[in-house]
């Protein structure tokens, strides 16, 4: 079965097969590179808890022996996965396809034209699924190919085949591990006698005061090449940098309750228009925006914003369904998490447990200044009953209650 980006499939349901086999091929690049396959075993929100649940050809197995790293070929890695000996505290697997070392080369996915994986079944080798993964990805040097994840008491696949900058690196620290910076390691120059007092004060560094930040002032901090991680108070905002790609997440405790997320955008053109499961958008051409699939199981959904440049103004919304009963966004936990790629990250919390409106406008991202993308809380819910969307004018303002009826 050929899948495309988004589609989610059984892997172990129905099948007794105990082990399973993620073999990824890839055309031979124009560029000598070194690519390699790695896995990571996640816990809530997403989190790697542990080093030896990250998979790869430097750690080839877990201790429990669930799973496996294999070097096939030059051109081929392979995951091997027992899923009835995963943790139990392990909610999701994602597998992944890095460039070695490709910042530093300057060697990136457009060098490659094809990769593809394909799901076997560890004791036959028959191919269950294939997947070809690459899309438009250009400057790109890692991928996420897909997630495993766990649905019912069994074990899916969600096709998903999205790119990252700043490699295994970058995926690392995505994923909640720690990543040992050289440059860090070098013994620091002896400050000349003179500065020795001032240095030898206590203060607090940059990271530090990053680290975790919840803003509750009205001042705004300035974009950074820092590690940021920020979340955001009602009406606050924060300046990010800006990146080639920007990654959103509409995120809710309560599994059992579903949201949409809603995109809607202005482009520098001053075209206006909404991404959403209905219109799920393009990676290539306007509005260079894509959900990563619907979500099939809730808690999740993915905004990616592949060419920020071609953007002018961008609002993030959720929408709870009429038939999903009567309960508050903030009951559930809903947040919007913008990720840009080079370690900053902004989460966007509603803080109003409004119990009858169906509509929840959560974040607005300017991206008018050439190097900065101000994030801000916005926080407006539409009327009690109303079914009609927002919409986010050409200036970058916006309104509730004034768009289409929206109904599923």
């Amino acid at each position: 079965m050929e899948l495309k980006r988004g589609q989610k499939v059984d892997i172990t349901k129905n099948n007794s097969t105990e082990t399973f086999r993620f073999h990824t091929k890839w055309q031979q690049p124009k560029k000598e590179m070194d690519l390699d396959i790695s896995a990571f075993l996640l816990h809530a929100g997403d989190r790697c808890m542990k080093d030896d649940h990250f998979i790869f050809y430097g750690q080839p197995e877990s201790n429990d022996r669930s799973v496996r790293h294999e070097s096939v070929g030059p051109n081929e890695g392979v995951i091997d996965i027992a899923f009835s000996n995963i943790p139990a505290d392990v909610e999701k697997i994602a597998l992944a396809l890095t460039i070695h070392e490709g910042e530093e080369q300057d060697l990136r996915f457009r060098e490659i034209e094809e990769a593809r994986l394909f799901i076997k079944d560890g004791r036959t080798s028959e191919v269950l699924h294939e997947f070809s993964f690459k899309g438009n990805l250009e400057q790109e040097t890692a991928i996420v190919i897909g997630e495993l994840y766990r649905h019912n008491e069994e074990w899916k696949f969600n096709a998903v085949g999205s790119g990252f900058f700043g490699g295994l690196t970058a995926l690392c620290k995505n994923f909640g591990l720690q990543v040992a910076d050289d440059s860090e390691q070098q013994p620091a120059p002896m400050p000349e006698q003179s500065n020795m007092e001032e240095l030898l004060a206590p203060a607090m560094s940059v990271e530090e005061e990053r680290s975790s930040l919840t803003l509750t002032d009205q001042q705004q901090v300035q974009p950074t090449k820092s590690s940021l991680n920020v979340t955001l108070e009602k009406n606050r905002s924060v300046s990010i940098q800006k990146s080639p790609k920007v990654v959103a997440t509409l995120e809710w405790a309560n599994k059992k309750k579903g949201l949409d997320l809603y995109c809607f955008y202005v482009l520098q053109t001053g075209e206006v228009g909404k991404v959403y499961y209905r219109h799920v958008g393009s990676s290539s051409v306007a509005p260079y925006i894509t959900l990563e699939g619907d979500a099939e199981i809730s808690g999740v959904e993915k905004i990616v914003i592949h060419q920020p440049s071609k953007l002018k103004y961008v609002l993030f919304a959720a929408y709870k369904p009429l038939s999903s009963g009567a309960y508050g966004f903030r009951k559930i936990g809903t947040k919007v998490v913008v990720n840009n790629q080079v370690d900053q990250q902004v989460t966007a919390v509603l803080d109003e447990n409004n119990l009858y409106a169906y509509w929840a406008a959560i974040a607005h991202l300017d991206f008018t200044k050439a190097t900065e993308i101000a994030v801000s809380q916005v926080e407006r819910y539409s009327r009690p009953g109303s079914e009609k969307s927002p919409v986010l004018n050409e200036d970058g303002t916006f309104k509730m209650d004034k768009g289409a009826i929206e109904f599923k």
